[in-house]
């Protein structure tokens, strides 16, 4: 009614409804399929076409609009302008809508009707995941909402620059994508609908090549370390489907990809810490070669011993400016600061500096960086643990930790394989089910023929002294003179078993922890305790010598066995096997290096010499103090 009351717009009712009817009608009709967009796309959709709609009619009523702009003569032209705005905004989202239904159609086109990728796609090793990943959206753009980059890319920005904090180089290749996009995203015209979609592939392969670093490494075990045998870490494309389904944002998904332990995160805060003061232009001096320091010594090497220290954190500042004055001397302070960091490289607490304490000294801080990249990198490779109990061996720091609930529940001090091919102890995983009390010894067949018949044939007591028995392919024991023990020896096919008794002297102890696994290599007690005492401690034949086996045994029996009655049953020399209540993973692993709960960095001589391939692999390029700093300022994940 109120229509032509307005002199500045000239419509009757019928060419008003006409017009407000065809200029959007695209709008409606793409809002009628709305079930191709996301909820929340689709509901803004709806909300900017209704407004629009009761914008305009007010416009053509008069309402409003002169109390907008007033009733001057200048202004009868405004309510027309506005208008057309508004119109054209109607438009111009109805075109880029139209342009990410085209993107979607050519994404299901290449993923489903086995239309012809483009070459720039071709290549990209992730080609295998985008059908799974896309039909669950319904084959529409992740990256692209109305034909322009949407927030996602910028978290994906960040995502890369976050594999720094990692200790991961991100391949070159992953920022191609950034040339393809438009420059000035928010004022950009819509892209058009094959460069979406061809776009659109690139970022997801962008993002399940971040996804698969962070999951399982950037490099292949095998390649580098033969002697892990633990399966690689996969990464699940579960954890990407709150990306994909739009509940959840990129950084977060990916944060939850790489190990969620303590140890982990504690290593990623010192290799930060290490970086900042190599960028920082610190570098550590060098101890030059010569005889054995000791406290007490005068010699010009002690000044640039105190000097390495004080850099190290292991001498206080005071102490150092003290011994200053007699620079020459190797003071009481400057001995402490040396035990502390013996401590820290499982080096003997003596305060001599010889070879070993010397070469650890001599570890510049860009080695020190490439070794906590490479402990990084084995932990990926790692399975996850899950919730409840496991065990965690680290063969190069001889300590073993079990763990309940993601926390050290035990640790103590482990006794490894020495440290040539035969007897070295591999990284595996196995459960361990069950523990026998009093166990026998069958002897290995390598050791029968290396130790055990060399020293029978030497010392015909040997057998005996040991309470070693022959036994026969049925368990029947087997009497043998000297003379015969050599003749049979000698063959090279000894054809009886060796088994030494349970009990006193056993070579395994008290308790063995079974764990079936290809290299028999179990968890046992030992006759040797004083060997734990030692700061280096590959003496076994590969098995894992236990510093409190009875301790460890009781904690995972649980409530029906305590160390008290272990002990107790033990004592009887009784052999018995006990099943645990759940099988326990066990991971033996190889880490050179570890931070402890109080920030303090362990770092582990390669006694395996299992190092070098993955280190190389992690040695800081010449740039890598400059891309430090760049990468400081750079959002971390």
């Amino acid at each position: 009614d109120n229509l032509l009351k307005h002199d500045y717009i000239v419509y009757d009712r019928a060419s008003a409804r006409n017009y407000l009817s065809n200029s959007l009608s695209p709008l409606a009709a793409l809002l009628g399929r709305g079930k191709n967009f996301p909820a929340d796309q689709a509901r803004s959709l709806r909300r900017l076409y209704n407004r629009s709609m009761k914008f305009l009619f007010q416009i053509f009523r008069g309402r409003g609009i002169p109390k907008m702009f007033g009733r001057g003569e200048a202004s009868h032209s405004r309510p027309l302008v506005w208008l057309l705005f508004v119109l054209g905004c109607g438009l111009a989202l109805a075109a880029t809508a139209r342009a990410d239904e085209a993107a979607s159609a050519r994404l299901r086109g290449w993923l489903t009707a086995g239309v012809e990728l483009p070459a720039s796609l071709k290549g990209l090793s992730s080609r295998s995941s985008w059908g799974r990943l896309y039909a669950a959206r319904d084959y529409r753009p992740l990256w692209f909402d109305q034909g322009r980059p949407n927030e996602r890319v910028q978290q994906l920005r960040e995502a890369v620059a976050g594999l720094y904090a990692e200790g991961i180089d991100p391949p070159a290749r992953l920022a191609d994508w950034e040339a393809e996009l438009p420059a000035g995203e928010d004022g950009a015209a819509p892209m058009a609908a094959e460069r979406i979609a061809a776009l659109d592939l690139q970022l997801t392969d962008t993002l399940l090549t971040v996804a698969t670093l962070l999951s399982s490494g950037v490099t292949q075990p095998a390649a580098l370390d033969p002697t892990w045998h633990l399966p690689a870490n996969r990464l699940d494309l579960k954890a990407l489907e709150g990306v994909f389904n739009g509940g959840e944002a990129v950084t977060a998904a990916l944060a939850k990809l790489s190990p969620q332990t303590a140890e982990y995160r504690r290593l990623r805060e010192a290799l930060a810490d290490y970086r900042a003061r190599a960028a920082a232009g610190e570098t550590w001096v060098s101890l030059p070669e010569g005889p054995t320091l000791r406290p007490g010594d005068i010699a010009p090497e002690v000044a640039v011993l105190r000097q390495r220290l004080l850099q190290g954190g292991e001498l206080a500042p005071a102490a150092a400016e003290i011994g200053a004055q007699w620079p020459e001397l190797y003071d009481d302070p400057l001995a402490e600061a040396v035990k502390a960091f013996q401590a820290r490289h499982g080096l003997t607490e003596d305060a001599e500096v010889g070879p070993k304490t010397r070469a650890a000294l001599n570890a510049s801080l860009d080695q020190r960086i490439a070794q906590l990249r490479a402990v990084l990198e084995r932990w990926r490779w790692m399975p996850r643990p899950g919730p409840g109990k496991y065990l965690l061996v680290n063969t190069a720091g001889f300590r073993l930790a079990l763990y309940k609930d993601g926390q050290p529940d035990l640790e103590m001090r482990v006794i490894v394989g020495v440290p040539d091919k035969k007897w070295a102890t591999p990284s595996f995983t196995a459960p361990v089910q069950s523990l026998v009390l009093n166990p026998y010894w069958n002897v290995p067949r390598n050791i029968l023929y290396d130790e055990v018949l060399p020293d029978a044939l030497a010392d015909p007591a040997y057998l005996e002294r040991k309470r070693i028995r022959l036994l026969d392919e049925t368990g029947e024991e087997v009497a043998l003179s000297p003379e015969e023990l050599r003749d049979l020896a000698q063959g090279g096919n000894f054809p009886y078993r060796l088994r030494q008794d349970a009990g006193a002297g056993n070579a395994l102890g008290r308790v063995k922890l079974m764990l079936p696994n290809q290299f028999d290599i179990y968890l046992h007690d030992t006759n040797r305790p004083w060997l734990f005492q030692r700061s280096y401690r590959a003496f076994s034949h590969g098995c894992i010598r236990l510093e409190k086996p009875l301790t460890l045994a009781a904690r995972l029996l649980g409530d029906d066995w305590d160390e008290a009655k272990l002990n107790a049953a033990a004592a009887t020399a009784k052999n018995r096997t006990l099943k645990l209540p759940a099988p326990t993973p066990a991971y033996i692993v190889y880490l050179t290096a570890w931070v402890e709960a109080n920030g303090r960095v362990q770092f582990r001589e390669d006694h395996y010499r299992r190092e070098g391939p993955l280190l190389a692999a992690f040695q800081p390029a010449p740039s890598e103090r400059v891309a430090s700093r760049i990468a400081d300022s750079a959002p971390a994940m």
